[in-house]
């Protein structure tokens, strides 16, 4: 069997490689040379530089694995890769404590103005005038406490800070054991004087970091950002910082990389802003260690059929396999779903099985719903693999019954949680699979509608009552939102209603804003779902 790497390993990677394979060491391939190497190879390693496109992946005719030798995997086709039923694993702990210590690298150099003093030196000027911050005694905020954020929170606790956080799926037991003190976003935000992010850039929490939120930052006080770029307004962080609200930020990633440096962020007038090239991973031993776990992950699967890590299906067999899908897409796709709706879910989630859905097997699609629960909170990639595992470290449990059908459904999933917003609310979802195996919302909370469950959701709570519907399509068509499906639904006439929309492009925040303020609406709410 024939190994192929196409970027950069270390010696300690090869040498495991050359032990069980023939290994092709083939590096800055165009790609027709990747797609002829590619034709021969059994598994393929890469690092983030080679795009594995359909297209590409379309020669690798014995190709039954691909490693990415670190966390991403952006530049992988997975959809492609699971249509060839190639298996595709990654590294998600090879860099947590380079990660982390760049976090606190940032931290140091940020209260201290070392920037500024190495600037100065560099420059013949000797500035005892740069006078720094402690951190002993002050409080950090934490958003996100998946590998990273836990351990930024145990290296800031040694410091003498007093460390809270924010994870809406972290159990109270964990943090406990953490020794920080779960809060809502917003009281994390006027309560700290420092802010580190470590969540994942989804449509939920894209530009989490915005006006408002800078608004209520304390006086003074950093942020520093290791996690994703999208998760800050850059334009909102530059108004933040010129106007002296905050003391400053560091920041190692940005919407767009590598960004452009003619930006208001990179101006002389931002002295207060210190930045880095996305290098939270790069130092040799993370270098060092994702290559021989990719390469340790690579002789497994392909020696021992033990596929740790891996970012697509889990294995089953084909004939298992087609009968679960429509079910296991269904469970993520309805649990994607829950985790937006509610915000911030509560005790455990039940999944009810409902006639012919009760004779698949649950274990697997279980692995849907874990999945679906993680992947909007987690700072790491999710998968099917290591779903189950982040759930119980987070202290998430669900709740798998089976039951005679309910509903006018052959087969349906009924889906029921319980939020701990104020007020507290309770959610019941039910979907099916049609025929051709498409997830569809069928119920939403007792009301009764059909939608494919995929896509971008406006949800808009209001009261029955005439020009309310009206009014959205109005606002909406004016803001350039298109619509492409919808349905309102109410159970008694002049009381509660629910508009449900699916739209084909995002809906900026001053829109939801401004629906909300609509006479007749209660609370509107945006939820994407993507597509299998």
């Amino acid at each position: 069997m024939k190994v192929l790497v196409t970027e950069k390993l270390s010696p300690a990677g090869m040498k495991l490689l050359t032990e069980h394979f023939e290994v092709e060491e083939r590096l800055d391939l165009k790609v027709d040379q990747l797609k002829e190497a590619l034709s021969t190879a059994t598994a393929i390693i890469v690092r983030s530089k080679t795009r594995l496109t359909a297209d590409v992946l379309s020669a690798g005719r014995s190709l039954r694995v691909i490693g990415r030798a670190g966390v991403g995997y952006d530049n992988i086709d997975l959809k492609a890769a699971s249509r060839q039923g190639i298996l595709v694993m990654n590294v998600p702990e090879g860099s947590t404590i380079s990660a982390c210590e760049h976090t606190l690298a940032l931290l140091l150099a940020l209260v201290r103005r070392i920037p500024d003093a190495v600037a100065g030196i560099r420059a013949g000027r000797w500035r005892r005038d740069l006078v720094g911050n402690e951190l002993y005694g002050r409080t950090l905020g934490v958003v996100g406490l998946g590998r990273i954020g836990a351990e930024v929170a145990r290296r800031a606790l040694t410091f003498g800070m007093k460390v809270i956080g924010h994870d809406p799926f972290l159990a109270p037991e964990r943090a406990q054991t953490l020794g920080l003190h779960l809060v809502p976003l917003d009281t994390l935000l006027t309560d700290s004087d420092v802010i580190t992010l470590h969540i994942p850039a989804t449509d939920a929490t894209r530009k989490i970091i915005s006006r408002r939120e800078l608004s209520l930052m304390k006086q003074g006080s950093f942020l520093v950002n290791c996690a994703r770029g999208a998760l800050i307004d850059e334009e909102a962080l530059v108004e933040a910082l010129r106007s002296g609200h905050l003391g400053g930020a560091a920041l190692d990633v940005f919407t767009t990389e590598p960004p452009d440096f003619g930006t208001p962020l990179f101006s002389s007038e931002l002295p207060n802003l210190i930045a880095t090239p996305h290098l939270g991973a790069s130092t040799e031993e993370a270098q060092e260690k994702v290559a021989l776990i990719i390469a340790q992950q690579i002789s497994r699967a392909l020696l021992e059929d033990d596929f740790m890590n891996s970012v697509n299906l889990p294995y089953v067999p084909p004939e298992m396999m087609r009968r679960l899908r429509p079910y296991l897409e269904l469970a993520e796709g309805l649990a994607g779903f829950a985790v937006q709706w509610l915000k911030n879910m509560t005790g455990p989630v039940q999944l009810a099985f409902e006639g012919e859905a009760a004779s698949v097997d649950t274990g697997y699609v279980a692995l849907g719903l874990q999945k679906g629960l993680l992947d909007q909170v987690a700072d790491e990639p999710i998968t099917y693999v290591n779903a189950p595992i982040i759930a119980h470290e987070r202290g998430i449990s669900v709740v798998l019954v089976k039951r005679e059908s309910t509903a006018a459904f052959k087969g349906a999933l009924v889906l029921s949680a319980r939020g701990g917003g104020d007020p507290a609310r309770a959610l019941e979802l039910i979907g099916v699979a049609s025929p051709e195996g498409e997830p569809r919302l069928v119920g939403l909370d007792g009301y009764s509608l059909d939608f494919p469950l995929a896509g971008r959701f406006l949800l808009i709570e209001h009261r029955d009552q005439p020009g309310v519907v009206g009014k959205v399509g109005t606002l909406l068509g004016d803001k350039g939102v298109n619509i492409d499906r919808m349905q309102v639904c109410r159970r008694t006439a002049g009381q509660a209603a629910m508009m449900i929309l699916t739209v084909d492009n995002e809906i900026p925040r001053d829109v939801t804003d401004r629906l909300a303020a609509t006479p007749g609406v209660a609370r509107v709410t945006v939820i994407n779902i993507s597509g299998s």
